[in-house]
């Protein structure tokens, strides 16, 4: 049996939450250590200790998400490290599929799925939903991230060699990882074919679209620093810098309907 870190950044104990770690400890193949960051207030909570040894809770300073990530993998110590957030849903052949491919492909550091994503409204309503896949190999971060951030595999050994995930950067913190790691020659690859998760983005609240905005900043700023000369000079790239600009000046009611995606 193959042991795996899976690591959890949540802000709430609830039935989203609960259903995300019954698809983990169902997971064919693999033995799952769960790295779950919670508000200290949360760390007692009865339901969790039904879980067992295997689900690990670690109290958040409430300093956001990248150091919440930073917390939970530094606290395991397996060859290859899971993302999932609350909420998510996954196939019970995800985590073998991902651990396989990172098996038979030494060089690659990151191997997200084809997934399904959701977006709820602040009344639980699904207003809209898209599903990703894998259109090209190697992956082009120039312009969009095509990778779910839940639906990821880590290797334990490319994330530490480019230092993990940066505690500056708040926003598209998962781009910036997989900026530095192509930079250092790191493959990424995501599994198509089969629809392996289900992710829901919630965008309900002007809050949500502000952080949105913070998140195409720093988006941007991620692709022009880490990014060759030759990428920032390509069309797309110019026109992925106009693109954003215009979303950055876009009033937050219509931006809540734009695909901010970055």
């Amino acid at each position: 049996m193959n042991n795996i870190d899976v690591a959890i950044v949540a802000n709430t104990v609830d039935r989203e939450l609960h259903r995300s770690l019954r698809c983990i400890f169902q997971q064919r193949g693999t033995n799952c250590n769960v790295y779950l960051v919670l508000d200290q207030k949360y760390l007692a909570v009865e339901p969790l200790a039904a879980y067992g040894d295997r689900l690990i809770l670690i109290s958040s300073l409430r300093n956001g998400l990248t150091e919440g990530l930073i917390l939970s993998i530094v606290a395991g110590e397996s060859e290859f490290v899971a993302r999932a957030d609350r909420g998510d849903v996954f196939r019970s052949d995800r985590y073998i599929s991902q651990l396989e491919y990172l098996q038979q492909n030494p060089r690659t550091a990151i191997v997200g799925c084809t997934s399904r994503l959701l977006y709820v409204d602040k009344n639980g309503k699904i207003v809209r939903c898209r599903t990703t896949c894998n259109s090209q190999d190697p992956i082009d971060l120039s312009t969009r991230n095509p990778i779910v951030h839940g639906s990821v595999m880590i290797r334990r050994e490319a994330y530490d060699q480019v230092g993990g995930y940066d505690g500056t950067v708040l926003k598209s913190q998962d781009l910036n990882l997989y900026l530095r790691l192509l930079r250092a020659n790191w493959n990424m690859h995501v599994l198509s074919g089969k629809k392996y998760c289900i992710h829901k983005f919630y965008i309900e609240s002007s809050s949500t679209i502000n952080q949105n905005k913070k998140q195409i900043m720093s988006g941007m700023a991620s692709r022009i620093k880490y990014l060759d000369f030759r990428e920032k000079l390509s069309v797309r790239f110019v026109l992925y810098i106009f693109k954003s600009a215009f979303l950055l000046a876009m009033p937050n009611g219509l931006l809540k309907y734009a695909r901010t995606r970055v």
